[in-house]
């Protein structure tokens, strides 16, 4: 009975190993995200606006042509509308990637100096709140 809670401990250490490696592997993806489009942010949003022209360029001859082959003539209204429907979604995402591109711009970077003191705050609360430390609140 005993080998069997062993090989558990041995197998639950492991599993929160590796769940602290991977929370540490997401943190650093994160920052290294933040940094890529910090760094290249204005050009990723430059080519996605002109892959954006591309597609309504391209979507305003299929309507053109569609229109040409049932015969009818292309009307200005209906060509905005299809245009607007189809490049809906595709708005919605160069938007989003504004404001991602924005919000990596505007994030600080915290100086050691400053993480220090973050960090003995941090300490400074756990143990005054933490029940096994200070009995009192316990």
């Amino acid at each position: 009975m005993n080998d069997i809670i062993r090989v558990k401990n041995i197998s639950y250490d492991r599993y929160e190993e590796l769940l602290i490696r991977r929370d540490v592997i997401k943190k650093e993806a994160f920052q290294y995200e933040r940094a890529y489009v910090r760094e290249f942010g204005d050009l990723i949003l430059e080519i996605f606006q002109m892959k954006l022209e591309c597609i309504r360029k391209k979507k305003t001859i299929e309507f053109c042509q569609a229109a040409t082959n049932h015969g009818q003539s292309v009307e200005q209204n209906q060509l905005q509308e299809y245009l607007q429907k189809e490049l809906a979604a595709f708005k919605a995402q160069l938007n989003e990637m504004i404001k991602d591109a924005e919000a990596a711009k505007n994030t600080s970077r915290i100086t050691e100096v400053d993480l220090l003191k973050i960090k003995k705050i941090y300490h400074k609360i756990v143990k005054q709140i933490h029940p096994d430390i200070n009995q009192s609140n316990g």
